[in-house]
């Protein structure tokens, strides 16, 4: 089974909206005047559900996000309620209320294709990301695929705190006939300040991936100066992995 562990310490509400993927909410660095952003991370496997859809094309808050897929009437965490509140104001002034959505189901005809999450290919990858944020202005992707022994990163240039970003590190779904086959990479998601990689770390969303999971962050305001994905293979055998960092305008 993989696992992933959340970046920041503090209150990290989570939900399982169906039994191969985990929604973490995260509380972000406040501003200046305290105001702060719910950032989204998710781990899990495709074919599936893509529940960052609802982020990307339907511009939902976290909050709206959690709402739609805990599955209960557990209280709203508070904090999720005051990033809406913030997020809301700017994005649509006057119509505050959360809204009712629905939850993302899998239709049974794209199970592998570019429609939902998947690791099955690089180009599926390709096509999948450069479909988020479909309607933002200052959209910038980055995009790498690694098959080496010793892993691999990508890096972005520094970036503006009035960007958000979405961040995607992927274990190739490897088709095999072998009952005992199996493989592992350790990824990480992550943001700094400061300039290049001597800067200051400040989170990063650690995941244990197996064949064809992934682990990802969605941050609604761009918390630090610039990104990094880092793949690790565990053991001696190449392994592909894909990754993805894309960030568009707030």
């Amino acid at each position: 089974m993989s696992t992933a562990s959340p970046p920041r310490s503090g209150s990290s509400p989570r939900s399982r909206p169906d039994a191969n993927t985990t929604l973490y909410f995260i509380k972000g660095s406040p501003d200046a005047e305290g105001r702060f952003g719910v950032d989204v991370a998710m781990l899990g496997r495709g074919p599936g559900p893509d529940y960052s859809a609802l982020l990307a094309d339907n511009q939902a808050t976290p909050l709206e996000l959690y709402m739609a897929v805990r599955g209960d009437e557990r209280p709203v965490p508070a904090d999720l309620e005051l990033a809406h509140a913030w997020e809301v104001e700017r994005s649509r002034p006057g119509d505050t209320a959360p809204r009712r959505l629905a939850v993302p189901t899998l239709d049974p005809q794209f199970a592998y294709g570019p429609s939902d999450y998947t690791c099955l290919s690089w180009s599926n990858f390709q096509q999948y990301m450069s479909t988020r944020f479909p309607n933002d202005s200052g959209r910038d992707l980055t995009l790498a695929s690694s098959t080496a022994v010793s892993g691999g990163n990508v890096w972005t240039d520094p970036y503006q705190y009035d960007s958000k970003a979405d961040l995607v590190a992927c274990n190739y779904m490897t088709i095999s006939n072998d009952p005992g086959y199996t493989d592992l990479i350790i990824a990480n998601v992550c943001y700094w300040d400061g300039p290049g990689p001597a800067g200051i770390e400040v989170g990063c969303l650690e995941g244990d991936l197996h064949n064809g999971w992934y682990v990802r962050e969605i941050y609604s305001r761009s918390p630090g100066t610039r990104y990094y994905i880092t793949v690790d293979p565990v053991g001696a055998t190449p392994l592909q992995s894909f990754m993805g960092i894309l960030k568009a305008n707030l």
